[in-house]
């Protein structure tokens, strides 16, 4: 496949040829490609048109629908971008007309919504071309098509990119190879085939880990990672995430939970994955300390100089007593070792 990206060279040519005056401003030649063989050219060449002037209408921005299907409808211009767009209008004017869909009667914007809006906005009326469309799919391939060509992919949230690319694929022929597929896409749009299969792997997420993604409050990595894990893991680790008060996911907190592939993940896990597990509490040592009054007439004189030796030889002996009797099958009693011994005694 040719390497040639078919819609900006349309946009171009036309671009350029606006700048003429409006005697010259006809184009009459269909811009051609020399790779027809491509499913993508097809798409390509549904939005190719003769920018006649004839053909070319004005309207009022009030006229005009958005684009219904939200999936694949980019979220308008703000900032820089949206300024740099209105100054260009008001220097230029609307040098490239938007594409129209005459649907039951209804204006809708296939591509142009930000030109409408900087139009309504400096009640500019809006030049725009009518496109004749079949259905929705043939309607939403060209959303697809002129989005991913106008716009940088950076600049799109990662479920739009993924609604687009989705909606572009199922657009093919079901005879056709995925993987030719890919290769198409990713040779129209400079798309790595990798690329496209991380953004495609965002449709297993579930919509709550989806809108955190879109909210950079992961990063890609994290996004087509947690893909790969069921359902039920997802939303454990969401609701752990609201429940905890967390603000982020980490790099290093996605590695932590691919630890554990096939077992649940469960509280215990998602907190010691986050950094969050309670430490174990130490077990302490606990001196015992004895009044000498309470001890001191059971001490012989010898003993009151090192009381503590003679407590653990004391402690000593009790034990070994009663090791002894055990070994004798002879409950411990003290009672009954004061009477062995008052017998021994008698007997010896």
């Amino acid at each position: 496949m040719a390497k040639t990206n078919r819609l900006g060279n349309i946009k171009a040519k036309y671009t350029a040829d606006s700048k003429q005056p409006t005697s010259v401003q006809s184009v009459h030649q269909d811009l051609t490609n020399d790779d027809e063989s491509s499913p993508l050219a097809e798409l390509v060449n549904q939005i190719q048109v003769k920018y006649d002037s004839d053909k070319i209408y004005y309207g009022e921005p009030d006229e005009f629908k958005l684009y219904p299907n939200e999936k694949i409808r980019l979220k308008p211009h703000t900032g820089d971008k949206k300024e740099l767009l209105r100054d260009s209008i008001k220097k230029d004017g609307v040098l490239d007309p938007a594409l129209v869909w005459i649907k039951d009667g209804e204006k809708i914007i296939l591509a142009g919504q930000n030109r409408n809006i900087i139009c309504k906005e400096e009640n500019i009326k809006l030049p725009y071309i009518i496109k004749e469309i079949q259905d929705s799919k043939q309607a939403d391939r060209i959303v697809v098509v002129t989005n991913l060509h106008n716009r940088q992919h950076n600049e799109m949230l990662p479920s739009e990119l993924c609604s687009m690319l989705s909606c572009l694929i199922d657009s093919y022929d079901d005879d056709i190879y995925k993987g030719d597929i890919i290769k198409d896409i990713g040779n129209e749009f400079k798309l790595e085939r990798n690329q496209i299969y991380r953004v495609l792997s965002f449709r297993k997420l579930t919509p709550e880990l989806l809108e955190m993604l879109d909210k950079k409050m992961m990063p890609l990595y994290a996004g087509y990672t947690l893909a790969s894990v069921s359902i039920e893991k997802q939303n454990a680790l969401y609701e752990f995430i609201k429940n905890n008060d967390i603000e982020k996911i980490s790099k290093k907190n996605v590695d932590a939970l691919m630890t554990r592939q096939e077992s649940p993940w469960d509280m215990s896990f998602l907190r010691k994955a986050f950094g969050l597990e309670i430490p174990e509490k130490k077990r302490t040592k606990k001196n015992t300390v004895i009044e000498n009054a309470q001890i001191q007439e059971y001490l012989f004189d010898t003993d009151k100089n090192n009381i503590q030796a003679t407590v653990v030889d004391a402690l000593n002996m009790r034990y070994q007593i009663h090791k002894k009797m055990r070994e004798y099958n002879i409950a411990y009693s003290e009672k009954e070792v004061l009477n062995m011994i008052e017998e021994y005694l008698k007997n010896k």
